[in-house]
């Protein structure tokens, strides 16, 4: 009994022991292989001045005495960030199978689905007299629209200057508390479209009911349901209390563009993630960034999506907006980010210095592909 015991023990550990060091060896993979197998696009002298630095990090802080310092030119540091990014985002899209995420949204991939705001016959709010209070009119009027500009909140959006430019888009799309006023310069003054989780509309500290922030533009609020379940579920047991706010602003204001995404809508975005991943996706929904991309591809001609992949000026500062510092902001914890990134980067006709020195992608949306 006792050597039973005892070997079970060491296959445990054995195997714990295994898990542990795989994980580490993978981790450090995606960093090291930058350097093993550097990109063609990267030059010889750039590799041989950066593994010196490396190697000698005190010597490398003052030009060498016995020659001139290697000056980097800006298409070097634009792909050297680039493979960075790239090694960073993969490394992580990979990891999160060794965290054991819990499947809290019972996620199992299945397919296609809806993509749409609620409306009037949906159950169970038609049956307990709440439809009659959704919009009649599809979001932004159901127009479509040339260009758009879709404006992330990351932190490196700071001394960008980018603001004039995503004003001069035909729509603007924003995300939760992200405010204009004193950032005007970086990130612009125009909104369109605000797209809005559950918590920032039924939290009081984000003063849904009084704000400006939330003022004469178009609204539209999410909140996750479980991925096979029914509005009937959903609405007795949402993530946020969502309803009380969403119907007591349409009350308020019946006739604001204030739409309530559908919740399959949101597993649809999840869907079409894994339909053009190779791995598989963390089972969580997807982030507002990405809900607002897959959105506006619907509606416009081309879409510019603002510091959705991370530029030159990447820090670790989760918004532009405020001062606290995560790198997970950026490379995705909770929300398939890492997955969304890779995704849109593979999407955009952008060039490298437009994606990785500027901080913007740009995606031709649906009605402007021509397939034979």
């Amino acid at each position: 009994m006792r050597l039973a015991v005892f070997v079970c023990l060491f296959m445990n550990i054995l195997f714990a022991t295994i898990i542990f060091y795989t994980y580490m060896v993978w981790s450090r993979y995606w960093h090291a292989v930058v350097l093993a197998r550097p990109p063609n696009y990267l030059s010889a002298a750039y590799m041989q001045e950066l593994r010196r630095r490396r190697a000698h990090p005190v010597a490398a802080r003052g030009p060498p005495k016995t020659r001139a310092p290697y000056v980097f030119h800006p298409d070097e540091r634009i792909a050297h960030h680039r493979a960075l990014t790239l090694a960073q985002l993969r490394r992580v899209q990979l990891d999160w199978k060794m965290q054991r995420p819990a499947n809290k949204y019972g996620v199992r991939f299945t397919g296609r689905r809806d993509q749409r705001p609620l409306t009037a016959a949906d159950q169970p709010f038609a049956g307990v007299g709440l439809g009659k209070y959704f919009p009649t009119v599809a979001p932004l009027g159901g127009r479509s629209f040339n260009a758009c500009a879709v404006v992330a909140s990351s932190g490196s959006l700071l001394n960008s200057g980018l603001g004039e430019e995503i004003d001069q888009h035909d729509v603007v799309v924003r995300f939760n508390n992200a405010p204009t006023i004193n950032y005007e310069l970086d990130v612009g003054t125009k909104t369109t479209l605000r797209l809005l989780n559950s918590r920032v509309i039924s939290e009081p500290q984000f003063d849904f009911l009084g704000s400006s922030l939330y003022k004469d533009v178009s609204l539209m609020a999410w909140d996750p349901s479980r991925y096979s379940g029914d509005l009937q579920q959903w609405y007795r047991s949402p993530d946020f209390p969502v309803f009380a706010a969403y119907f007591q602003r349409r009350l308020m204001l019946p006739d604001e563009d204030f739409h309530l995404l559908e919740p399959g809508s949101l597993w649809r975005v999840w869907d079409f993630l894994q339909t053009h991943t190779h791995t598989s996706v963390l089972p969580n929904p997807p982030s507002s960034g990405f809900m607002g991309i897959a959105l506006m591809l619907d509606r416009c001609q081309h879409v510019d999506v603002y510091e959705f992949v991370p530029s030159l000026r990447m820090t670790k500062r989760c918004h532009y907006y405020d001062v606290e510092e995560n790198e997970f902001c950026t490379l995705g914890a909770w929300h398939p980010l890492a997955t969304e990134k890779l995704l849109a980067l593979r999407m955009s006709t952008a060039s490298d210095r437009d994606v990785f020195e500027r901080g913007v992608l740009r995606l031709r949306g649906w009605g402007g592909l021509s397939c034979s």
